[in-house]
């Protein structure tokens, strides 16, 4: 009798060692899925927020806009990267300026043709 009371308690004390080591496997996979969620979910903030700053935030009226406008009549051989040197601010990004050159005159691309308007910001 006192056999098989043993072998009962050794065959609890097996049972009882495994359950913790399977519980905290457990718990690792379920920190490591928590942990992946939150490094994903800053790494979207992390993207989100670079597209929103590349935006163009200007928050001046539209009637501020129209008043510092200047046109450039296109002749030949002038560049979008060429009228842009000519007018850009001295601390301006060139390639920016062409940019916000294509952007306000509706440009899909930096064609350009001899006695087209342009509107410079």
């Amino acid at each position: 009798m006192n056999a098989a009371i043993n072998q009962r308690r050794q065959n609890v004390n097996r049972t009882n060692r495994k359950q913790p080591t399977s519980v905290s496997h457990k718990k690792l996979i379920r920190l490591f899925f928590f942990l992946l969620a939150i490094v994903v979910s800053f790494s979207c903030g992390a993207i989100f927020k670079s597209y929103a700053s590349a935006q163009d935030t200007s928050s001046a009226p539209l009637a501020f806009h129209a008043e510092t406008v200047k046109s450039v009549d296109v002749v030949k051989g002038d560049t979008l990267l060429k009228i842009a040197r000519e007018h850009a601010p001295k601390d301006a990004n060139i390639h920016a300026y062409v940019d916000k050159i294509k952007k306000l005159n509706g440009l899909k691309n930096a064609m350009l043709q001899e006695g087209q308007i342009l509107e410079l910001p």
